[in-house]
This record gives C-alpha cells, sequence and structure tokens, in this order.
C-alpha cells in the first residue's frame, strides 16, 4: 500500500511538470523554455525536476507519449477508407485535442518548430498522405501527377493538427468549430474532385 502511494505521488509529480512544460511552450514559446521557469510553475525544485526528466528532449518525448495515449498524436487525422467518413473523423480528432489542453497545442507548436528547422525528412512515411493519394487516384485519375499531389496535400492539410493549432491557439477560432469548419471544407472540395471539377492553373508553373 506504501509503495503505491508513492508511485501514485511520483506519477503527479511528473504530470505536474509536464503540463507546467506545456504551459511553457504554449506562453512563451519553443525557443524561450527555461527548465527552471517549469520547476517553479510545477511547484517543484530544479533538482526534482531532473529526477523524472533529464533534458528538454525528454520532456518533448514524454508530451508526444501522453498525446499517444490520449489516441491521436501530432500526425493527421487518420483517414478512413471511406472518404465520406472524414469529416466525421476530423471532428472527433478536433475534440480530442481540445480535451488535451495545452498538451496539444505544445506538441502543435513543437513540431512546426521542427518542420522549420527542417528536423523533418521529406520522405518522412505519412500513412494519411498515402491513403488520400490513392483514393484521389481512383476518384480522379485524369488529374496530372502534379496537380493530384498538390490536391492530396491540401487535403492532408485540411485534416491535420497543424491547422486545427493554428485555427484555435493562433487565431482563437473555439475548437468544435475549427473542427466543423475543416470538416466542412473538406467535404466541399472532396465533393467538386467527384464532381470531376478541377483547379484552375494559372501559370505555367516555370
Amino acid at each position: 500500500m506504501a509503495e503505491s502511494l508513492r508511485e501514485r505521488q511520483k506519477q503527479v509529480a511528473r504530470d505536474a511538470i509536464l503540463l507546467a512544460f506545456a504551459d511553457e511552450v504554449v506562453e512563451h514559446g519553443v525557443t524561450n523554455i527555461s527548465l527552471q521557469a517549469v520547476a517553479d510553475r510545477a511547484g517543484v525544485s530544479h533538482r526534482t525536476l531532473y529526477n523524472y526528466f533529464e533534458n528538454r528532449e525528454a520532456l518533448i518525448r514524454a508530451l508526444t507519449e501522453r498525446m499517444n495515449r490520449a489516441g491521436v498524436d501530432s500526425s493527421p487525422v487518420a483517414v478512413p477508407d471511406d472518404f465520406e467518413r472524414v469529416p466525421a473523423a476530423i471532428r472527433h480528432y478536433a475534440a480530442t485535442w481540445a480535451a488535451q489542453g495545452n498538451v496539444a497545442n505544445a506538441a502543435f507548436q513543437l513540431e512546426m518548430a521542427q518542420v522549420s528547422e527542417g528536423v523533418r525528412r521529406l520522405n518522412r512515411p505519412d500513412p494519411t498522405l498515402d491513403a488520400v493519394r490513392a483514393t484521389l487516384a481512383e476518384v480522379r485519375p485524369d488529374l496530372d501527377a502534379e496537380t493530384r499531389e498538390a490536391t492530396a496535400h491540401i487535403l492532408r492539410t485540411i485534416a491535420s493538427g497543424r491547422t486545427w493549432h493554428r485555427m484555435t491557439a493562433e487565431h482563437g477560432v473555439r475548437s468544435e468549430l475549427a473542427g466543423d469548419v475543416a470538416a466542412w471544407a473538406w467535404t466541399v472540395l472532396y465533393e467538386a474532385l467527384s464532381r470531376g471539377e478541377s483547379p484552375e492553373i494559372t501559370g505555367d508553373g516555370g
């Protein structure tokens, strides 16, 4: 029983540190994180923080793991085989991200910082994008490869956590509304594609 109580106390302290880290990321940005400020915010000593997380990278990993345990990571929405179900999936993910509060916003902020620094490789596996590509190839085989690829990336972006983060954290849009608008945008674009409509291409790409 005593051991169980100690373990619970450790988990409470670890969670407090992780939540304080997320709050610091959201409020002060990725590059201005002070581990002392995280410790102060969590109500623990600097030494205690290091007992749980040896450095900033360990905190980032823990933040990602927490998102994964919530059933969703900071990648785009997992696209169902049936594209008509995607809008419902977008709304579900938006609700899940909202429930994580600053943990979700911090995770997306950290991910976007990594992308801007070139950390994410262009050839990194992306099952969501692959699923969109495959469906577009079936729905619109008439599109040239370049247009189809650009369209796939647009659809992927609409259904991404980074889009949700920008709408909610950067522009103050309510999470539920952000999910509804993203789902609507996906539906409008996909239905237009299904009707045989294509983007109006301006310029020769040169």
